[in-house]
Formats: C-alpha cells, sequence, structure tokens
C-alpha cells in the first residue's frame, strides 16, 4: 500500500511545535512507521510518511532493497551479510536498513511490514537529520557485522545457535519460527548436520522443541544459559576467555 499523509499539519492539530505527539487518527500500520521514524524531526516524518510506500510480507519471503531506504515496521527479519545467505543481524520494528546502496537481501522470519523510499527523496526530505540517522545507521549495522565474525571465530555452534533463537525473541517473541535446519545452517554458515546436533543439545535443555520446518522456543531463559550473547552485544567478544558451562556444547 502507499501511505497518504498530509504535510500541511492539518491532520494534528496543535502538534507543530511538539515533537512527542503521536498521530491518533492514523491506523495501526502508520502509527507504528511514525514510531519508528520516531528519530527524525516531527515535519520530516510527516513528509516521510507521504512520500513513502509500505508493503506487507510473509514469513520465509525474501527481503530484497535496491538502491533504496528502508524501515521495518512490523516483523522480525534477518539482514543478509553477502550473498550466501549468513546472517548479519536479526531487525525488527525501527529499524532502518539499506541506506541507499546497490543492494541489501534478507529473509523475512515472521510476517512484517516494511517501509522504503528512495535515497534521493530521502535526503531531500530529511535533511541533515536524515543523513545523521543514516549514518547511525551505517555504523551499527558495520559494528554488528564486526561482532558476527568475531563471534564464528570464538563461540561453538550450539552457542551461536541460541544467540540466534534468543535475538529473534526479543525482537518478536514468536510462537513458532518457520526456519528449517538447512536454512539455519546458512543463517550460522553452518552445516546441516552441526545444527541439527545444536539443535538436539537445546532441545534436551528444555529451551526449544523442533518440528518439520519449524522451531518452537519454550524458554528463553533456558537459551540464556547456552547463548553467547554476542548480537546484543556492545563491543567484540574477547577471544581469549574460556568457554565455560553450556555454552561449551556444539
Amino acid at each position: 500500500m502507499t501511505l497518504s499523509f498530509s504535510t500541511d499539519g492539518g491532520a494534528f492539530p496543535g502538534a507543530a511545535h511538539r515533537h512527542d505527539v503521536e498521530p491518533s487518527v492514523l491506523d495501526e500500520g502508520t502509527l507504528r512507521l511514525w514510531r519508528a521514524l520516531s528519530p527524525l524531526d516531527i515535519h520530516v516524518r510527516r513528509a516521510l510518511l507521504a512520500s513513502g510506500r509500505a508493503t506487507h510480507h510473509r514469513a520465509g519471503a525474501p527481503v530484497v532493497v535496491e538502491g533504496q531506504v528502508a524501515v521495518v515496521i512490523d516483523g522480525c527479519l534477518s539482514v543478509d551479510a553477502g550473498d550466501e545467505g549468513v546472517s548479519a543481524g536479526i531487525a525488527g520494528p525501527g529499524r532502518l536498513l539499506g541506506c541507499g546502496e546497490d543492494r541489501l537481501s534478507g529473509v523475512w522470519i515472521s510476517d512484517g511490514e516494511l517501509y522504503t523510499t528512495s535515497l534521493a527523496q530521502w535526503l531531500a526530505l530529511g535533511g541533515e537529520a536524515g543523513v545523521r540517522h543514516l549514518l547511525d545507521a551505517a555504523n551499527a549495522a558495520h559494528a554488528a557485522l564486526r561482532r558476527r565474525v568475531a563471534c564464528v571465530a570464538r563461540h561453538q555452534a550450539t552457542a551461536r545457535l541460541a544467540d540466534l533463537f534468543r535475538a529473534i525473541d526479543e525482537v518478536e517473541a514468536p510462537h513458532r519460527i518457520l526456519l528449517s535446519q538447512v536454512k539455519l545452517g546458512e543463517m550460522l554458515g553452518l552445516r546441516r548436520t552441526t545444527v541439527n546436533a545444536s539443535s538436539r543439545a537445546l532441545q534436551a535443555a528444555g529451551a526449544l522443541r523442533t518440528l518439520r520446518g519449524q522451531v518452537r522456543l519454550l524458554d528463553p531463559a533456558r537459551l540464556d544459559d547456552f547463548a553467547c550473547g554476542c548480537r546484543n552485544a556492545k563491543v567484540l567478544p574477547r577471544t581469549d576467555a574460556p568457554l565455560n558451562g553450556p555454552r561449551s556444547v556444539s
């Protein structure tokens, strides 16, 4: 759908001088996007709402953003680190994806909505604040990718798989995750047999239950016992720290 929104301020009487006012006359999807754009000035958000496009996607569908700026309105998706399907990170509502680069890809883990607009339109409407928002998002994505590389070199399969599930749970808390072991292997750069062994270890601990083509998360606290925690870390994981506890299980 194409978002329709008035930029003359008439839709929100009295809101022109307040940056914390949320519109009360919009549908739920547009209201979520309004909040997702919260780092930007209220007038910029109004303009972007009027110019962009929001599309709905089903779980399992590919994510492709080419030469555009995108913001997750709702749902949960995995962003690829390259062309092999390895996951660079999990994105939820409010996450800015793509900064006008040639191509960004991934996969929807749950049903979701994505807002897109051209880079030229974003810069024209967003001005300096829009550029800062893009740079912040690009820096965050680069830092996340560095953490992923360090994590792969540091942690064993079960810790990384548990960490992936924990990141998904924190963003979406889905009843079930529609990802096969083959897809999970692609996302983590692991063989299917390794994912299967790690899944069995997590299932034996009561953290989850695996079914054909899907995973049911049962106990996030048990996932925490195994997860390395790199996806939500603010710094790179240490490479000299000993592995301990359940995290050494592979």
